[in-house]
């Protein structure tokens, strides 16, 4: 099989039956990129240059997480989940002690599970879930049971299957707004006014969400 073979597959579906799921995912990342913007015009400022950095950095990981899912190496995405996770939290961290943020810039926060801790972050059962089955080497059920085919044969190859890719997509958008919303958040306290039409964005994009996405499959 061709190395990119699958992200050919991957990329007619999102122009064939996930075209309204990919747009969704686009535009969450265009109001993070926004956010990102605004940061950075006011990086003399701590806060928003610690925000701007936190933002970026989750960015990044979320666009590597959905590049692997587009080549069929969903679950291995998975483990770019959980540094994510932790700039998610970082931004909530800046947002609660703001005369800390010097701390996130000189790399002098606390540990991720103190971050989490001093929050009271919710992330806890997903980074657990991480931790054993995707960020690290594991043999696990769920590590492995997408290396083997039908026959009980190893996969040599990636695949990548239309249910599947949709729930991880659904999965995906909501973990993407996630991110622009704790953005908008951070921005929102930092300047008032400042991202009101980011802010309307979302809310536009979490209902029409409901109507695109199956949510409840993602659960499962």
């Amino acid at each position: 099989m061709a190395l990119w073979e699958v992200r050919a597959r991957s990329a007619e579906l999102l122009s064939g039956p996930f075209s309204e799921y990919d747009r969704l995912i686009q535009e969450c990342f265009e109001v993070i990129a926004e956010c990102i913007d605004l940061c950075s015009h006011r990086r003399d400022q701590a806060y928003f240059l610690a925000t701007g950095l936190a933002l970026t950095k989750a960015r990044r990981f979320a666009l590597g997480s959905y590049s692997l899912m587009l080549d069929g190496l969903g679950q291995e995405g998975g483990a770019l989940l959980r540094p994510l996770i932790e700039y998610y939290e970082l931004l909530t961290f800046v947002r609660m002690f703001p005369h800390r943020a010097q701390e996130v810039i000189d790399n002098r926060q606390p540990s991720a599970g103190k971050v989490a801790q001093e929050i009271e972050g919710r992330w806890k059962g997903l980074r657990e879930y991480l931790n054993d089955h995707a960020s690290h080497g594991s043999f696990s059920d769920h590590s492995t049971g997408h290396l083997y085919r039908a026959d009980g044969s190893l996969a040599s190859g990636e695949n990548v299957g239309e249910e599947t890719l949709g729930t991880n997509m659904s999965v995906f958008y909501a973990v993407s707004w996630l991110v622009a919303a704790e953005g908008v958040h951070n921005l929102s306290e930092g300047e008032a006014g400042l991202v009101n039409d980011q802010a309307w964005k979302l809310e536009s994009l979490k209902a029409e969400s409901y109507q695109v996405f199956d949510f409840e499959k993602g659960r499962t």
